[in-house]
């Protein structure tokens, strides 16, 4: 039982870190990439009120998710093979805590952004 939370706990962050890449790459980027181009998609403010702290946010996640699966899986080629005792994760998420106030002002930004689109 414990192994298929811890799994699906892993499976979870990955799918949220995809989609995290997914606004990345296909929204964030190329709206930063126009702000040098002589039609903008969005100006700087606007940019800031839409995506306020995202990249903390999404730098976050891809740093726990790598220290997660350093943590579950030692061996890269062995994703797909549960281990049949892993390890706690109360340390590592406990090192993490902290850093979930990061979305402290993308939540108080949230209602600025709806407002904006």
């Amino acid at each position: 039982q414990r192994t298929k939370v811890i799994r699906e706990f892993w499976d979870t962050e990955r799918s949220y870190v995809q989609g995290l890449d997914l606004m990345h790459d296909h929204f964030l980027t190329p709206i930063i990439v126009s702000l040098d181009s002589s039609r903008p998609l969005l100006m700087r403010t606007e940019l800031t009120t839409i995506f306020s702290n995202f990249i903390d946010i999404w730098n976050f996640h891809h740093a726990f998710f790598s220290a997660l699966t350093a943590l579950l899986y030692p061996s890269l080629s062995h994703l797909d093979v549960p281990n049949p005792n892993p390890p706690p994760l109360s340390a590592l998420l406990l090192s993490h805590f902290p850093y979930l106030s990061l979305y402290t002002p993308f939540i108080t930004a949230f209602p600025s952004s709806i407002s904006f689109l």
